[in-house]
């Protein structure tokens, strides 16, 4: 049900609902009054020059990675905060085909 949220102390939650190496879906719950009333979720990929587990991983993780840009592009984010990127870099959606690109060379 939709409805204004009560201006009372919230609490936010933060856990981790798909862990992995490489991308993981992280959901925040703002709590208010012991009813959750706004849940969020993120996932989450490493991206930048080269991510350390796309660096260590054999040509079926590099697979996994590509499988897994293609679900997170479906999504149609409008950012993607990438964990390992370089100082100053923005958080554009097109920080996945910067990752893609990176893994696809990583593949040959």
């Amino acid at each position: 049900m939709l409805g204004p949220i009560p201006l009372l102390e919230a609490v936010v939650e933060v856990s981790v609902i798909k862990p992995g190496r490489r991308v993981h879906l992280t959901e925040a719950r703002m709590i208010v009054d012991r009813r959750v009333v706004v849940t969020a979720r993120a996932w989450h990929i490493a991206t930048g020059e080269r991510p350390p587990a796309l660096a260590e991983s054999d040509s079926q993780g590099r697979r996994e990675w590509l499988a897994a840009l293609d679900t997170i592009e479906g999504l149609g984010p409008r950012a993607v905060v990438a964990g390992h990127k370089r100082y100053g870099k923005d958080d554009a959606p097109r920080t996945i085909d910067e990752t893609r690109t990176v893994a696809l060379s990583a593949v040959g």
